[in-house]
């Protein structure tokens, strides 16, 4: 009779499961975790192009640090923030 109420259960938890890993996997639309490699890195132009290669036919907008942005969110769009040196601080999607 036990085994009878521990297979719903577990069931439920593979479930609950799969649903985090989905909704994680949903908040990076714009492939911003497979770039953290370049954080610390300076934006030249052939970093810039290896990530375009990296994330694909998707918008990129690079500002610098405190730089006014745009109101629209856009999840596809990779965000990438620079410091006043000119090296990658974070990326981001929206």
């Amino acid at each position: 009779m036990i085994q009878w109420t521990i297979v719903p259960v577990l069931a439920l938890v593979g479930s609950l499961a799969a649903c985090q890993t989905a909704q994680t996997d949903a908040a990076d639309t714009c492939q911003a975790k497979q770039l953290d490699i370049f954080v610390g890195g300076l934006s030249a132009t052939e970093v810039r192009v290896n990530i375009a290669n990296r994330v694909g036919a998707r918008p990129v907008r690079y500002y610098t640090e405190d730089n006014p942005l745009t109101m629209d969110h856009n999840p596809e769009r990779l965000n990438v923030e620079l410091g006043k040196d000119t090296r990658i601080k974070r990326f981001w999607c929206g």
